[in-house]
């Protein structure tokens, strides 16, 4: 599923400005019902990230800024205590999963 809500407030108002963390804040009551489903169900993973990072009023330059994605996992199965931290872009999700299921 994409929310497309930060892509907006992102460019427009800046990142992790009031403006984006209100608009954050309203993703997740969205959200909620979603993934208070999911986890009525037996072997859910739920899994939230993003395409893209940004600073300022930018994303896609080279900053590093840019390449920060969030990474939120919670499952009723699994762990991810060995992957916490770890850097990532979004091409090397699969892999970090993989690792994770393989465990």
């Amino acid at each position: 599923m994409h929310v497309s809500g930060l892509d907006f407030v992102g460019p427009e108002d800046g990142w992790l400005s009031a403006e984006y963390m209100e608009e954050l804040s309203y993703i997740d009551e969205y959200l909620a019902p979603l993934i208070r489903l999911a986890k009525q169900q037996k072997n859910y993973l739920i899994i939230i990230t993003s395409d893209h990072g940004g600073h300022d009023k930018i994303h896609g330059s080279q900053h590093p800024d840019d390449f920060k994605l969030p990474f939120i996992t919670h499952s009723d199965k699994m762990k991810f205590e060995n992957i916490q931290n770890t850097r990532y872009s979004v091409t090397e999700l699969k892999d970090i999963l993989d690792r994770v299921l393989n465990q």
